[in-house]
C-alpha cells in the first residue's frame, strides 16, 4: 500500500527532472539573502504553490532548460518557496504574494529590485532577469519625480512599465496622467493605455478596448489579448483577494467581449481560479469541464497539468477526480504513449477504480516491446503493487 501511495503522491506533486537548469538553494529565504549579500549578488525567489499549473510550467519545462541555468547559476542565489509552507509564510509577511507564481528580484540588503507576477517562456524570463540586473527600475526614484510633477510621455511609459514589471497598480498614476489632458497623438495614448491598463475593472481598460481594431493594428492581435487577458485576470485576482464574486463576473464579461480568440477557455480558468480559492467544489467542476471541452486534447501539457491540478487541490471529491480521470482517458486514446498511460491509471486509482487501472496497465504489458527498459520497469512495479492491492 504504501509503494502504491508514493506512485500516486509523485503523480500528484509532479516530478523533479536532473539537468543543467537552475540551482536552487535548499535553505531558508533569510540564509539566502544573507548568502547574496556575502557574494554581492541578487537574490531570485520563484514563490510558489504546489497546485499552481503555470508554476508546475515554469518548474519542470523553463528553468530545467541549460540557457536559463546558465544565467542565472551565474548571476543570482536561486531559491524555490512554498508559499503555503512555514518559511514562505514569514517570506511572504515581509514580500507580500497576490499570485502564484512571483518572482521576486531582491538585493542582500533585503530591497526588492523587481517584482514580477505571473508564468513566464524561457525568452521572457531572461528578460526580465536582465532588467534586474540593470536595476533600472527604481520605483521610489520614478514615484519621487512623479509627485515633483514630471509627466513627459517617455517619462510615463518608463514608469508604467515599472509598475507592471513589480506587480503595482498602475491605475492612479495612468489617471493622473491622462486628466491632465497630455499634449500626446492618437498612437502615443493607444500604446499608453495598452501599457497602463493592467485591471479590467478599470476606466483604463474600457478605453483601451473601445478602439480595439486600432490598437490592433499597432501591436498585433496575440499581444493585444496577452493584454486582455492579463487585466481580466488580474481583476479575478482581487475578487479572490476582496471576496467579491461581481468582481469575477465583471472581469469574465470584459474578456469575453473584449477578446478576439479563446474567450472560453480563458472564462473558464478565471472560473477555475476563483471557485477553487474559496473551495466550491461544484461550480469548480462545472468550470473545469468547461475549460477541458474548450481545449480539447490539442495542448496535452495544458490537459495534464489540469488534471493534477484537480486531483491536487480536490484529492477526496469523487466527482472531481472522476472528472479528471475521463480527461485522463480522453488523452491516453488521443495519444497511447506511456506517459498518458500513467497519467490515466494513477487517474484512476486517485478515483478508487484500481480494477480498470489495472486492466489498462495488463493490457500495455502485452505491447511491452515498444517500451524502454525503464518505463518496462515502472509498468511492472504499477502492475505488482495493484494486483497485491486488489487480492
Amino acid at each position: 500500500m504504501k509503494k502504491l501511495l508514493l506512485l500516486v503522491c509523485v503523480f500528484v506533486g509532479g516530478v523533479q527532472l536532473m539537468g543543467q537548469g537552475i540551482e536552487f538553494l535548499h535553505v531558508g529565504w533569510e540564509e539566502a539573502m544573507k548568502k547574496a549579500k556575502e557574494e554581492n549578488k541578487l537574490l531570485f525567489v520563484d514563490a510558489y504553490a504546489k497546485w499552481c499549473g503555470p508554476c508546475k510550467a515554469m518548474a519542470a519545462n523553463v528553468f530545467t532548460q541549460k540557457e536559463a541555468g546558465d544565467f542565472f547559476n551565474a548571476n543570482f542565489i536561486n531559491l524555490k518557496l512554498d508559499m503555503e509552507e512555514m518559511d514562505g509564510r514569514t517570506f511572504g509577511d515581509k514580500y507580500p504574494v497576490r499570485a502564484y507564481p512571483t518572482l521576486f528580484f531582491i538585493d542582500g540588503d533585503g530591497k526588492m529590485v523587481l517584482r514580477v507576477v505571473g508564468g513566464q517562456k524561457l525568452e521572457n524570463l531572461l528578460a526580465i532577469a536582465n532588467d534586474a540586473l540593470a536595476k533600472g527600475d527604481n520605483i521610489d526614484e520614478l514615484a519621487m519625480k512623479f509627485s515633483e510633477g514630471e509627466r513627459s510621455y517617455e517619462f510615463m511609459m518608463k514608469y508604467v512599465k515599472a509598475l507592471n514589471r513589480a506587480g503595482e497598480s498602475t491605475i492612479k498614476v495612468s489617471n493622473t496622467y491622462l486628466s491632465s489632458s497630455p499634449d500626446i497623438t492618437k498612437e502615443q495614448k493607444a500604446r499608453f493605455l495598452f501599457e497602463a491598463a493592467s485591471e479590467a475593472d478599470s476606466k483604463l481598460f474600457e478605453t483601451m478596448v473601445a478602439d480595439k481594431a486600432y490598437l490592433i493594428s499597432l501591436v498585433g492581435e496575440e499581444a493585444y489579448n496577452a493584454r486582455v487577458k492579463k487585466a481580466c485576470m488580474a481583476t479575478t485576482d482581487k475578487a479572490i483577494e476582496f471576496e467579491l464574486k461581481m468582481l469575477l463576473d465583471e472581469a469574465v464579461g470584459k474578456a469575453e467581449l473584449a477578446l478576439t480568440d479563446e474567450k472560453s477557455d480563458f472564462v473558464a480558468q478565471a472560473q477555475m481560479n476563483y471557485f477553487r480559492a474559496f473551495n466550491e467544489s461544484d461550480h469548480y467542476l462545472e468550470a473545469v469541464s468547461d475549460y477541458l471541452k474548450a481545449i480539447g486534447t490539442d495542448d496535452a501539457a495544458k490537459v495534464k497539468s489540469t488534471i493534477q491540478e484537480m486531483c491536487g487541490t480536490f484529492p477526496e471529491n469523487q466527482k472531481i477526480l472522476e472528472r479528471a480521470s475521463k480527461a485522463a482517458k480522453d488523452l491516453y486514446k488521443e495519444n497511447s504513449n506511456f506517459d498518458n498511460l500513467l497519467l490515466y491509471c494513477n487517474t484512476l486509482i486517485l478515483s478508487s477504480n484500481k480494477k480498470e487501472a489495472l486492466k489498462e496497465a495488463e493490457k500495455a504489458a502485452k505491447k511491452m516491446d515498444d517500451l524502454d527498459p525503464a518505463e518496462k520497469s515502472r509498468l511492472e512495479l504499477l502492475i505488482n503493487n495493484l494486483s497485491k492491492e486488489l487480492n
